[in-house]
């Protein structure tokens, strides 16, 4: 059974706490790390066009050192919004205070065989959070 939100409600389930942090930090040794970040990707805001044809099918991957976590790929919108349930939450392990945290976003509906096409990122200095 399908269940369609207007645009209040689906702000109302994005705005809420995630069910699920993909922890990261399982494989590591808990001895070396000094921290750690939790990450929420809730929306994207002004994404270009890949295609003059349709929205970006929108999904990003985050990176830390030598991890990183991909969202659930959206469907074509505008302005994609990852909902409560949704794969978008992920806690870093932290090793080194000038580690940076670097969020890119793809568009997967590139033309077949073409792979994901990059449409912009975001770094953040842990050491300024």
């Amino acid at each position: 059974h399908n269940t369609y939100f207007n645009r209040e409600e689906l702000r109302a389930e994005m705005n809420m706490k995630s069910h699920y942090f993909h922890d990261l930090r399982l494989q590591t040794k808990k001895n070396k790390e000094i921290g750690q970040v939790r990450l929420e990707i809730l929306q994207c805001f002004g994404i270009p066009t890949t295609s003059f044809v349709r929205e970006p099918a929108a999904y990003c991957i985050a990176v830390s050192g030598s991890y990183a976590f991909k969202t659930d790929v959206m469907p074509p919108v505008a302005n994609p919004m990852w909902l409560s349930r949704m794969r978008r939450a992920c806690l870093f392990p932290i090793f080194h205070a000038y580690e940076r945290l670097f969020v890119g976003v793809f568009d997967n509906s590139a033309t077949e065989g073409a792979g994901s096409d990059f449409v912009g990122r975001v770094a953040i200095d842990i050491a300024r959070l």
